[in-house]
């Protein structure tokens, strides 16, 4: 099977959660004969081509970037020329210039389309967008929804539940390559103590960092927040206003620092508050390290990786006194922080593997190509 997966960015140039999904997908689903392809946009001024173990990657360049999406001239004609040998065409929602090359190049191939979130902050882009997503959604063969949590409380998604299906984004164990570095570990201690809180992830307007900072104003707990984004220098400014020495905000981190730290945490905290937050990779990994987990009630995936008093505790989004509370209560309750740590690795294990995803993707693939 060639399939083609069309997206505004790559794992290779941007780590988000999108772009970390098509790389665990396609990675995994070349071990059951699937050649896979992506074509995603970059900012740097060229087109290019890179093969990353063995999947061919076509970068478009950027020429123009309005409300979140990127759109390419090149991008046209790459596509055009990449079809001609592909099966099945997976789009990633929600991205518009998806929904405008897949109309302009007038192709007959089929697609499918991983839903991963409602469009929540462009609302009034949103109202002249409609008719173009309409299409784009009614010409799919199938629609995936990560969670039933996200298909059941998406007032869009609702509208094609006929043909949703429903695959969870799965994420691989990589934890064997991992060497738990001892002399990391012991300046990690030094530095945030034997005990903290985690949280890491893209410092952006969706994933309530400013109500945790509130929260973190009631406590003296040791918190490690570590990412970047635009929010960044705001989250500084008002750690050094309010003197929260506590509160370590350390910036963009490695993979082997971010697992360091993962490992040694005693919790993760996951406060993401608006929909945009769909599913929360992020859940998954500390879930990997068998860590107790906080996230916030917003009708996605969060809450279906994280079940309140099983893998850790679920509380009402923006409420900075709930997050405060949740910290407490795990902090001062480790056996029962442990339990719900053993309980978010089982879970993990049972529904959220790569393996498990790609097997549903290649059945999903299958069906619609009549292999």
């Amino acid at each position: 099977m060639n399939i083609l997966h069309f997206y505004k960015t790559s794992i290779y140039e941007s780590f988000g959660g999108v772009e970390k999904f098509i790389d665990e997908l396609t990675l995994n689903t070349k071990n059951y004969g699937v050649n896979n392809t992506i074509i995603a946009l970059t900012p740097k001024n060229i087109n290019s081509f890179k093969e990353y173990n063995g999947v061919k990657v076509y970068f478009c360049k950027t020429n123009i970037d309005y409300a979140s999406t990127p759109m390419s001239i090149s991008a046209f004609k790459i596509f055009k020329e990449v079809i001609k040998d592909i099966d099945l065409i997976h789009y990633h929602f929600p991205y518009p210039f998806s929904d405008i090359i897949n109309l302009v190049s007038a192709n007959n191939k089929k697609y499918i389309i991983t839903y991963h979130s409602d469009i929540v902050k462009q609302k009034k882009l949103l109202l002249i967008y409609k008719p173009l997503m309409k299409n784009f959604l009614d010409g799919a063969e199938k629609i995936v929804a990560t969670s039933q949590n996200y298909l059941e409380s998406s007032s869009v998604l609702r509208k094609y539940r006929s043909k949703v299906d429903i695959i969870p984004c799965g994420l691989t164990n990589d934890l064997i390559y991992f060497n738990k570095d001892k002399a990391s570990e012991k300046i990690i201690k030094r530095k945030y103590g034997e005990k903290y809180f985690f949280f890491v992830g893209r410092l952006v307007y969706y994933k309530g960092i400013d109500f945790l900072i509130d929260a973190a104003k009631l406590n003296n707990y040791s918190l490690v927040i570590a990412g970047k984004g635009n929010y960044f220098k705001d989250i500084n400014k008002e750690i050094k206003k309010h003197n929260l020495k506590h509160v370590h905000l350390i910036g963009e981190i490695s993979k082997n620092e971010k697992y360091n730290l993962m490992s040694n945490c005693y919790s993760f905290i996951f406060p993401s508050n608006q929909r945009s937050e769909a599913f929360g990779l992020s859940l998954l990994e500390a879930s990997m390290f068998s860590k107790p987990l906080i996230s916030c009630e917003i009708g996605t995936g969060t809450t279906f990786i994280n079940k309140n008093n099983e893998t850790g505790l679920v509380i009402k989004p923006n409420d900075s006194t709930a997050i405060n509370s949740s910290m407490k209560y795990l902090w001062d309750n480790e056996s029962i922080s442990k339990k719900f740590g053993e309980n978010s690795y089982k879970r993990y294990e049972e529904l959220f593997t790569a393996k498990k995803m790609s097997e549903s993707y290649i059945r999903l693939y299958k069906s619609i190509i009549n292999i």
